[in-house]
């Protein structure tokens, strides 16, 4: 019997019957749905820039799978199905991803409207010697630390004075925040110090102005021996601690506004610059 002529391999059916081939197409394969379930994953822990990331790193590769697969493989029909449900994730992930910030960020909203945010900046200054933001970070902590309707949120940038307020509110809208404090000082003879207060809810907390400065007078000593920071500490706590009570108030949760405005009043030193104790007792008479 005459054997059949051998018929040359076409440059596709050469390419579909590579190895190498078939391993890089695998490989996408496998990447594509690593990636599809990192999108997955980041969506329940909330960081949403990686999840979109990840999406586009999988289209490309699934791109890639899918052109061979058009074009050259002849592989088995497994792989293609395995190919479009990897396609289907690939795509719905980032949907996914984004109906779910949507819907946290305004779950976000609506129980902070509850509750005082303040952002607190590095100030620019020598704090590894003198330590004026852990002062106020300490005092807040240790005042209204356990107060959950009260959060406090120290971040690692510095809001020089050129850059001023408009960038400040900026990083204190990136937090969803009521307050930013932020600020400079130089430890001269006698310390040049100023404490900005950003108020980006003026609508909840007006009582101060949108931009509120706060320069206090110090001595050199007073740097050195942490008076001035322990007291520019509880000036803040007082700040924040009343601030709090108003919410309260408003929302008639008149037990808790009561222990903040006592809180408040009870400081030893209310020589505060940003609240008016008059209107602090007034705020107390009308709860009770």
């Amino acid at each position: 019997m005459p054997k059949k002529p051998r018929t040359k391999k076409s440059t596709i059916e050469k390419i579909s019957s590579n190895k190498v081939w078939l391993f890089i197409v695998s490989l996408c394969t496998v990447i594509a749905g690593v990636l599809s379930a990192v999108q997955l994953l980041q969506i329940f822990e909330g960081d949403t820039q990686i999840a979109w990331n990840a999406a586009v790193v999988a289209l490309a590769f699934l791109a890639i799978f899918l052109i061979w697969f058009s074009f050259f493989a002849k592989i088995a029909k497994v792989w293609k199905w395995v190919a479009r449900i990897l396609l289907i994730i690939t795509v719905i992930s980032p949907v996914g991803v984004w109906v779910y910030k949507q819907y946290k960020q305004q779950l976000t909203v609506q129980e902070n409207q509850n509750k005082v945010i303040v952002v607190i900046a590095q100030f620019d200054g020598p704090e590894e010697t003198f330590g004026l933001r852990n002062q106020i970070l300490e005092q807040l902590n240790a005042s209204l630390g356990g107060d959950k309707d009260i959060k406090i949120i120290p971040i690692n940038e510095t809001v020089t004075i050129a850059q001023g307020s408009t960038y400040a509110r900026q990083l204190g809208q990136q937090y969803q925040a009521d307050l930013v404090f932020w600020g400079w000082y130089r430890p001269t003879e006698n310390p040049e110090l100023t404490l900005h207060i950003e108020n980006l809810s003026p609508s909840k907390f007006d009582v101060l102005q949108q931009s509120e400065t706060y320069k206090p007078q110090a001595t050199i000593a007073e740097l050195q021996s942490f008076s001035l920071q322990q007291k520019i500490g509880e000036q803040t706590s007082t700040l924040v601690s009343f601030l709090g009570g108003l919410l309260s108030y408003k929302a008639q949760d008149y037990e808790t506004a009561i222990k903040r405005f006592q809180y408040a009043l009870n400081q030893p030193d209310w020589s505060n610059e940003l609240i008016n104790q008059v209107n602090a007792y007034l705020d107390l008479g009308y709860i009770y």
